[in-house]
């Protein structure tokens, strides 16, 4: 029973792609993929591993491979329905405030996906008092504390887990961070660092630290810098839904909504790249209504569930696609309060221009000088804000 949960996992976590003939080869490198697994095997795969779990819902091996496959798939798919099957596979320990670490740990994933910071968390919290060394748990609560902008605390668990293993995650961890708290140039040459190291990142870490270093570019007011990191990753992940936002914004920044229609062509219908497409769309003059019509229907429903996972992607839609600052501005502010990423924070200046309300706007200016948050775009708004005579509109 072990060896088929082991082989079906391993079946359902490889990579994504269409059905090919793969000629017998030997591999470049020790992280080459060989083989594609066709995406209808993928499939039959999670079904035969979920009937498993439903004759035997106890068994913690069993829900441990289920529930890290439908997060992987959350995460390449960008689907957020595979969130609510993982919470079913999760269901004999889901509300058991002592669970084994490691289901707590997926537990955690799974809340930290749906933005429910505080109560991944205390799982978080939970599984370092059981397992001090575990140093995904430490990695996992590090991004958390990064995107609610409680860098000190970032900063402090990335170093925790340089000390509990000193490879290239751990560091870019630290860079990442770095990045965002004051020491953007510093960041920019530790993660350049870790990319010449070749072979000795993963394809996944590799992804991960040329996108950290395309937006940290950015930020920095290097388009072209920027850009050469986004085209190296690209091919690498073409799926990866993180990368196709983050380049995807950026293009829709620098004025080339064509390119951005190009690059999410075969993206998939989630919210985050629905509503790209559509500010794409209405950029270059085409007809938004049906991307429109169907962002509406689904943020309608969001908050009739009291949903606030999408709570970004809906001040976006109100300010640039509905027109109204002044709703885009109050949704802004309360994703604020959860989270406070670049692209949050721009949120709320943008939606406060918007609507001159520069009162409104106040304690996301004072935290960003107090974060010390090198951004060039907020720069630009915090300026054309402080413009803005105060009261109000």
């Amino acid at each position: 029973m072990r060896t088929l949960i082991s082989l079906l996992a391993m079946l359902l976590l490889a990579p994504i792609a269409a059905d090919v003939a793969a000629q017998a080869r030997r591999p470049g490198s020790s992280d080459e993929v060989i083989e594609h697994i066709p995406e209808f095997k993928r499939q039959q795969a999670l079904r035969r591993l979920q009937d498993l779990l439903r004759a035997q819902p106890a068994d913690e091996d069993l829900a441990a491979a289920v529930v890290q496959a439908q997060l992987t798939l959350a995460r390449r798919t960008g689907d957020p329905r595979y969130l609510g099957y993982a919470q079913t596979s999760l269901a004999p320990w889901w509300s058991d405030p002592a669970p084994p670490p490691r289901i707590a740990l997926l537990r955690a994933s799974v809340l930290q996906k749906r933005h429910e910071f505080p109560a991944a968390l205390k799982d978080y919290d939970y599984v370092l008092r059981r397992e001090g060394n575990n140093g995904n748990a430490l990695f996992a609560r590090a991004v958390i504390h990064q995107v609610t902008g409680d860098y000190a605390r970032a900063a402090q668990d990335c170093r925790l887990l340089m000390a509990l293993r000193a490879d290239s995650a751990a560091a870019a961890c630290l860079a990442s961070v770095q990045g965002l708290n004051g020491q953007g140039q510093q960041s920019a040459r530790a993660l350049q660092r870790l990319l010449v190291r070749g072979n000795e990142l993963d394809q996944e870490l590799r992804v991960w630290i040329l996108t950290a270093s395309a937006e940290l570019a950015q930020r920095l007011g290097r388009p072209a810098e920027a850009r050469q990191y986004f085209e190296v990753a690209l091919p690498l992940s073409p799926q990866d839904p993180y990368l196709l936002g983050a380049y995807a914004d950026f293009l829709l920044a620098m004025k080339q909504p064509q390119e951005t229609l190009a690059l999410l062509k075969d993206a998939g219908a989630s919210d985050a790249m629905l509503l790209r497409r559509a500010l794409a769309q209405r950029a270059l003059g085409q007809d938004a209504g049906a991307a429109i019509a169907q962002l509406r229907e689904r943020f309608a429903g969001y908050q009739q569930r009291k949903d606030g996972s999408h709570s970004r992607e809906r001040a976006r839609f109100a300010l640039h696609l509905e027109d109204d600052p002044r709703l885009a501005l109050q949704l802004a502010r309360d994703n604020w309060e959860r989270q406070r990423e670049p692209a949050d924070t721009a949120l709320v200046l943008a939606a406060a221009l918007k609507a001159r309300d520069a009162g409104a706007a106040q304690a996301t200016l004072d935290w960003l000088r107090a974060a010390r948050l090198e951004d060039v775009e907020l720069a630009r708004l915090a300026l054309a804000i402080r413009q803005l005579p105060r009261g109000g509109a």
